[in-house]
């Protein structure tokens, strides 16, 4: 049995990108943020999306119009899509904006049903569409305002990150993870997520379980990595050409989004000294904002919990789902 820690030989080599950079002092910072709308009706496991100036919201336990779009004011517009087995329906949906006009829908799990938002005389619907090459080694998507896919491959040992054109061809993969290889499990240990800002082209992975997380630049259908490093300590042994890791998700990068500037992401406040651990505690006030050298450079409180976050990436301003006391979306600017 092998044990690793963070400072393992090979990591730190293949990090050395990451690990150059001088400490900086993290800014706390006191926001007001803006309320949008406190008119959800929504249950706290749904996602959030900013795109065209809209508001998107799935939340998977409404069986019938289980998206729920807002104007950009906050008021409601309206709700579409199926949860079920049928032709058109999705059974564990997962949203991404499209190009600049709206979102891609598609089956995370199960049959690989995928659909784009359409404004039309009838209203906002969903029109079906083929992406053959979406199947279960994706672990997370996402498209530019061409209309290309951006794809995660956990299970590929190189070019983890794939560019594809609309039509299904392979234009530019990059990207290799700084761990052993030849696992059995590296499907369930290499999980993560991707968010492309196509106003600044960066990509960010950050994987789920290990706290690891990568900058690339995707332009003129070239894919480069700018850097990469763990924002935290990587704990984990290899028995049987299995990966164990003691505490999936510890120090790792969630709920993020991308601004201008900045990767805001989820972050308890390391400084709060109370006993609280509820959903409401002052602890899940905060945000970290980062900039894209991966550097913590503030925390900021929202002075109530935030349940997501989401940003339009054409400027430094960010959204959030809290509690105030109701479900609302407000909106915060770095």
């Amino acid at each position: 049995m092998k044990y690793y820690k963070q400072i393992h030989i090979a990591a730190f080599l293949f990090l050395l990108i990451g690990c150059n950079q001088h400490p900086q002092k993290v800014e706390r910072i006191n926001m007001i943020p803006k309320v949008i709308t406190n008119e959800l009706y929504i249950s706290k496991n749904c996602k959030l999306i900013k795109t065209n100036d809209f508001f998107y919201i799935s939340d998977i336990k409404e069986t019938d119009g289980f998206i729920k779009i807002y104007n950009p004011d906050g008021s409601f517009n309206t709700s579409i899509g199926k949860i079920g087995n049928g032709p058109e329906e999705f059974t564990t949906p997962y949203i991404t904006p499209y190009k600049d006009e709206g979102i891609l829908v598609w089956n995370q799990w199960g049959r690989y049903n995928s659909a784009i938002s359409q404004n039309t005389k009838e209203g906002m619907l969903l029109n079906p569409i083929t992406t053959c090459f979406i199947n279960d080694n994706v672990a997370s998507l996402q498209t530019d305002f061409e209309g290309n896919f951006i794809i995660y491959n956990p299970t590929k040992k190189e070019g983890i990150i794939t560019l594809y054109s609309k039509d299904g061809k392979e234009i530019a993969s990059a990207g290799k993870l700084p761990y052993p290889q030849d696992i059995s499990n590296r499907q369930e240990c290499f999980s993560g997520n991707i968010m492309y800002n196509p106003y600044n082209k960066k990509l960010v992975l950050a994987l789920n379980t290990l706290p690891y997380t990568a900058v690339y630049q995707i332009k003129d259908n070239n894919i480069t990595l700018l850097n990469e490093q763990e924002i935290g300590d990587a704990e984990y042994h290899i028995s049987d050409n299995n990966m164990n890791i003691p505490n999936p998700g510890k120090d790792c990068l969630v709920g993020f989004c991308l601004t201008k500037d900045y990767i805001v992401s989820i972050l308890n406040d390391p400084d709060y000294k109370g006993t609280d651990r509820s959903q409401t505690s002052p602890k899940r006030h905060t945000v970290g904002v980062y900039d894209y050298n991966l550097n913590l450079i503030k925390i900021a409180n929202l002075n109530m919990p935030r349940i997501n976050l989401a940003s339009q990436g054409n400027d430094n301003s960010f959204y959030s789902i809290v509690l105030n006391p109701e479900y609302s979306i407000v909106k915060a600017e770095l």
